[in-house]
């Protein structure tokens, strides 16, 4: 993951307290016949909702900020339709969604360029919204603002939906120049009227996929000017997880014979990770299968210098954390984790000489636990902080 940083290149470093790496999950389990949302903390829960038994509850996605603020959703629906999502800050609830809204919130993304370490405004959420007409649009929301910022193609009469948001800087270190990429599908006329998995920069459609064939993007992450999504596309009648390079496919999931489904991707450095299902539980590393989970399914994972994290879905109402290719984790009475965010251990401290080569200073870079030292602007005049990383 980058970092914004705004640090000349003979700084010293200071760095902090030792920070302790903790894993959060989020997704549900049935209670007396109803779905009840749930959170939970190094394999024990922690937060459950949804007591109304006429309706669903599930948490789709969690996330915690660099100040160590825990943030997840809590979305409803009925016979299979949203009604409402809201989203939870430390256990009490931030952003407050109106009834009956139709808003489905499918993920959380914390922006890493912009301002302060723990400015709201880093936080974005990203879903659909149901219009007049009864359809789904592509929206997203800021912070604990309930009206969308963005709808793209809002009442256009063709359904969209977001699934997945990344941002990255398009002038150099300059955050007021911050470009905001989303991933998922539009029905749009162009795309034939059938779902196309589609890459929006800002308002505008910078990548439509697969225009024969139906496809989705549910993911998307974006390394040194280069844009990477993965999803599904039909190809023979069956669904493939297909990872995007930009606006080309830079590999299918190996077994085209097989149905699949690549989920969710993380860039780190020059690998790519992609985790996703093929007939068995998976995470690819540049194409290629890293590990192999056994279970019902996987639907996230999260990557950092500690390692890979794993979030499966048992067969038995019991779903497993994985480091690696080991066990971290059981839990108990959960039958579906739907999202999994792992915090970085950084057990050095001290002082250290900031290395410096081109493109550092624009975060060109994947060093984690970072700490801010300048939040109040006072050496480098703009509207970011600068930030430094512990060894």
């Amino acid at each position: 993951m980058k970092r914004f940083l705004s640090l000349f290149a003979a700084m010293l470093a200071i760095v902090g307290m030792a920070q302790a790496q903790d894993v959060y999950s989020a997704g549900y389990y049935n209670d007396s016949g109803s779905w009840r949302a749930a959170v939970y903390e190094n394999g024990s829960r922690i937060w459950t909702n949804g007591s109304n038994p006429d309706y669903d509850y599930r948490s789709n996605s969690i996330i915690v900020s660099p100040a160590g603020n825990k943030y997840w959703t809590l979305y409803c629906s009925k016979d299979g339709e949203p009604r409402w999502t809201d989203i939870y800050k430390d256990g009490q609830r931030y952003f407050d969604c109106p009834s009956s809204s139709g808003t489905r919130i499918n993920s959380l993304y914390w922006d890493p360029y912009y301002w302060s370490q723990e400015n709201t405004s880093c936080l974005y959420s990203v879903g659909c919204m149901k219009g007049s007409d009864g359809r789904l649009y592509a929206a997203a929301w800021q912070g604990d603002n309930t009206t969308a910022y963005w709808y793209p193609s809002f009442e256009s009469g063709y359904a969209s939906e977001a699934f997945g948001m990344t941002t990255f800087l398009k002038n150099g270190n300059d955050v007021d120049c911050i470009d905001r990429l989303y991933c998922g599908y539009t029905e749009a006329a162009e795309g034939g009227g059938h779902p196309q998995a589609v890459v929006w920069e800002g308002d505008q459609v910078r990548y439509l996929f697969t225009i024969a064939n139906s496809s989705k993007a549910f993911d998307i992450d974006y390394y040194n000017g280069d844009i990477y999504t993965v999803g599904v596309e039909q190809i023979d009648n069956k669904w493939v997880g297909t990872v995007w390079k930009n606006e080309n496919v830079l590999y299918r999931l190996p077994d085209v014979n097989t149905a699949s489904e690549a989920l969710k991707i993380k860039v780190v450095g020059c690998d790519v990770y992609v985790c996703g299902r093929d007939g068995s539980n998976r995470v690819w590393k540049n194409g290629e299968v890293m590990y192999t989970y056994n279970g019902y399914a996987i639907y996230s994972f999260d990557v950092n210098s500690s390692g890979v994290y794993a979030a499966v879905t048992g067969s038995s109402d019991v779903a497993t954390i994985y480091k690696d290719n080991q066990p971290l984790y059981s839990i108990n009475d959960c039958d579906y984790l739907l999202d999994v965010f792992a915090t970085t251990s950084c057990q050095e401290t001290g002082v250290r000489t900031l290395p410096y080569f081109e493109g550092f200073e624009t975060g060109e870079t994947d060093w984690e636990c970072w700490t801010v030292t300048d939040e109040d602007w006072n050496y480098n005049n703009s509207h970011t902080s600068m930030y430094a990383s512990y060894w």
